[in-house]
């Protein structure tokens, strides 16, 4: 199972699209912004893509070394190794019901804003998604999963991540009368990473 540690790096992770959004928001904003000083309107297109940069250096490197990070930690899930089976059989793909979790994501996006109240806003929301993330447990709902066309299958009590459809798992499943082999994320949800 993973540690709570671990459930705040998957967290962090999941937002990896975000960190590239509002990093082109922060540009663009200070773009706008000196769009009014003659000497930012002599330099070069390219000289002004730099300047902007520059002057916001700090929230861009911020963003960087966390998309950088999402996309270790999102290579990183593929090298876990199975550590249990499982023999239920499911029913249903809940991959709509949970994708509900990503509401959360998009109103960051949308609460950005470019003033110090919008950013409280924006890290306040972060932490209490992930803090309810981590504390729920609910990692299948990580879009990290759902973004990279992960099925999430369930027979009621326990789900299953996976790129299988529900009847391609059961069909596996008939055919392994050992059970499949799975990781054991948390209570009840688990991930097949043989694919």
């Amino acid at each position: 199972m993973l540690t709570g540690l671990a459930c705040w790096l998957l967290y962090i992770a999941s937002y990896s699209i975000i960190y590239i959004i509002i990093s082109f928001c922060v540009m663009y904003n200070c773009f706008i912004d000196f769009q009014n000083i003659d000497t930012f309107q002599s330099l070069s297109r390219t000289q002004q893509i730099i300047h902007v940069a520059y002057h916001e250096k700090v929230i861009l490197i911020v963003l960087f070394f966390l998309f950088i990070f999402s996309i270790s930690w999102a290579r990183y899930i593929k090298t876990w190794k199975n550590n249990t089976r499982i023999k239920f059989r499911m029913s249903d793909d809940s991959k709509i019901d949970e994708s509900a979790f990503i509401l959360p994501y998009i109103f960051t996006v949308v609460t950005f804003n470019f003033d110090i109240y919008g950013w409280i806003i924006c890290i306040l929301i972060y932490l209490s998604v992930g803090f309810l993330f981590v504390q729920t447990r609910k990692l299948q709902m990580s879009p990290i999963f759902i973004l990279s066309r992960y099925h999430i299958l369930t027979d009621g009590t326990n789900k299953v991540i996976t790129r299988n459809s529900v009847e391609s798992f059961n069909l596996k499943l008939d055919d392994s009368p050992d059970g499949i082999e799975v990781r054991e994320l948390a209570k009840n949800i688990f991930i097949t990473l043989d694919q």
